[in-house]
């Protein structure tokens, strides 16, 4: 009987989880989505002549790479995988010292 109650349990702080990660993913989704409108609003769809925007894809990608590899990285590390985790890790140090070269370079 314990157990039934202890599994249970378990499912049910599961799924009060995995709400509450869906909540904050909506929350974040409503709040950036007002701050792209309001950008938009206050001053129009028309983009300033010194942006560039291939590099600011190219930069957004490697960002988006260098959470990749730490979440690879993050897997490695729980299932006891040491190479996969340091390959992973220093994957994402390359990745995020070349997204701050990109910033860099834009500014």
């Amino acid at each position: 009987v314990a157990t039934l109650l202890s599994d249970k349990a378990t499912h049910d702080y599961r799924r009060m989880k995995l709400i509450g990660l869906w909540l904050f993913i909506l929350s974040e989704t409503f709040l950036f989505g007002a701050l792209i409108s309001t950008r938009f609003y206050l001053q129009g769809v028309h983009r300033p002549e010194h942006l560039n925007q291939p590099l600011g894809l190219v930069i957004s990608i490697v960002l988006l790479l260098s959470s990749l590899m730490a979440y690879r990285g993050e897997m490695g590390a729980s299932i006891g995988d040491t190479k996969r985790f340091r390959n992973n890790i220093l994957g994402t140090i390359l990745f995020g010292a070349l997204f701050l070269v990109g910033v860099g370079y834009e500014w």
